[in-house]
């Protein structure tokens, strides 16, 4: 069923790259590794671990296979977003930064695995603008 621009298939895509980012980010990083991670910073065998994972589960559930490079983009992206957290003070600030990082990173490469352009997409959201369900459900 189309949705405008894009498929149902295209949106399912984003919300599976953004439930692998909310996985490894939340479900499958314990405090305690947070927390060696802030106090080693880039000598963290966690840093390194975390970014592997988040590549392996973002390709994983993407089913993108033949994507070969949205692994080493994750991988390298989630490496450098967190080690830079890491230097960083731990305020909800640098949370909040350290997370519009890692979903720009997850909406650009949905911009590519769809081969939609910028103009594309700020037209499908400028569409949108007034609908009360889409922003209600998109910010849910």
């Amino acid at each position: 069923m189309p949705l405008g621009l894009f498929t149902a298939g295209d949106l399912l895509l984003l919300l599976r790259l953004i439930t692998a980012h909310l996985i490894v980010d939340f479900l499958l990083q314990p405090n305690s590794c947070v927390q060696e991670r802030l106090k080693r910073k880039w000598a963290s065998r966690w840093l390194y671990l975390h970014a592997l994972l988040a590549a392996a589960i973002t390709y994983g559930l993407s089913c993108e296979w033949k994507a070969l490079w949205l692994p080493p983009v994750i991988l390298v992206s989630h490496l450098l977003l967190d080690g830079f957290k890491s230097q960083a003070q731990d305020t909800l600030g640098t949370f909040i930064a350290d997370q519009i990082g890692h979903f720009a990173v997850i909406f650009l490469c949905w911009i590519l695995l769809v081969d939609a352009s910028f103009r594309e997409v700020a037209g499908y959201l400028s569409s949108y603008k007034s609908n009360y369900f889409f922003w209600t459900v998109a910010a849910a």
